[in-house]
């Protein structure tokens, strides 16, 4: 029987491209770019794509992913995911993608006397023109030419005058850039869960249902794991786990996609119904071999391999290099193969 495997494959496959150049849906958030500030990992969706279908499918997936308790390797702002619950974002939700924005407006609602602009600006001009930049990099004016100070042009100076305006207008934009772009993946997620169902959680729980944890869980793998012709006992088993337990984020979560053909593990554990399958690979001369994974069936065969760094080394390989999903690479099918060719 299959357990999903080439599913929950081309989910993360889906995730890969919609956080890529490739579609350009999602952009990496500005404190990426600027390498600055936390959440540096996060992709905020692109305004300057007005194909919405693009992100209503984007909420649909989503939806998928909850109706099947599957999760998707997905890295999105908090914004996003308040907006989804309906819960208002406010200044450190932009601070968390756009740390530099965010200083800039927080520094002008500091300032409270000419002689504070003078001393950080040199004078009482802050900026040359009431413009700011959207996640995609382009000029943006805060003023349709000039109509909210009467008199005056795009190309009005910020002064201490009119700093409050200028900050409120800059914050103003900035929460509601992606407006289009959020009601279409809302849409899209409501055709699949209706949306007085997401108003039971908050931002956080819904991200996590949907996105799971994105550090696989050495001792939650663990304890959903059995062995077949190894025990919990053998030699083989403990170094494997100490290896798993080295790895990094990244690379856990490539091990995860190895097995499983998905990148995180879903935030109840008792969706784990299929446990990880650990069989052992007989093989002369076992360190010649690498692992094999079936992600269909959420197994690995490890051959017994002489010590743990040979271990560590061969699965590593595996897990970086080889991230096809299987057909017929099962034991069977090679050794029938093999003895075919004899």
């Amino acid at each position: 029987d299959d357990f999903g495997g080439p599913f929950r494959e081309s989910l993360t496959v889906l995730c890969n491209e919609l956080q890529s150049e490739a579609l350009d849906v999602l952009r990496p958030v500005p404190n990426a770019a600027n390498e600055v500030g936390t959440d540096r990992e996060k992709w905020a969706l692109n305004p300057a794509n007005a194909n919405l279908p693009l992100f209503h499918f984007l909420g649909v997936l989503m939806g998928v992913a909850l109706r099947n308790e599957t999760v998707l390797p997905l890295d999105l702002p908090s914004g996003v995911w308040k907006f989804l619950v309906l819960q208002a974002p406010t200044a450190k939700d932009l601070e968390r993608v756009d740390h530099l924005s965010y200083q800039a407006i927080h520094m002008l609602k500091k300032i409270t006397t000419p002689s504070e602009c003078e001393d950080l600006f040199g004078g009482d001009r802050i900026y040359d023109s009431f413009e700011t930049r959207s996640l995609n990099g382009a000029v943006v004016p805060l003023l349709n030419g000039g109509a909210a100070i009467p008199g005056g042009t795009a190309r009005i100076p910020v002064t201490f005058a009119n700093r409050e305006l200028f900050s409120t207008l800059a914050l103003g934009f900035k929460m509601s850039e992606c407006l289009l772009q959020l009601q279409a993946l809302r849409t899209g997620l409501s055709s699949v869960v209706p949306l007085q169902y997401l108003a039971l959680f908050t931002w956080k729980e819904l991200e996590l249902m949907v996105c799971g944890h994105p550090d696989v869980d050495v001792e939650v793998l663990r304890r959903h794991t059995v062995y077949e012709n190894y025990t919990v006992n053998s030699r083989e088993i403990r170094d494997f786990w100490e290896v798993l337990q080295g790895f990094d984020t990244s690379q856990r979560s490539l091990f995860l996609k190895f097995v499983s053909g998905r990148a995180r593990l879903t935030v109840a554990e008792d969706v784990l119904a299929t446990p990880l399958k650990i069989q052992r690979l007989d093989k002369p001369d076992p360190d010649k071999y690498l692992p094999l994974s079936h992600t269909c069936f959420f197994s690995l065969e490890l051959p017994p391999y002489s010590s743990k760094q040979v271990l560590a080394e061969r699965l590593l390989y595996a897990i970086s290099h080889c991230q096809a999903i299987d057909i017929d690479f099962t034991t069977s099918a090679l050794e029938s193969r093999d003895a075919q060719g004899t």
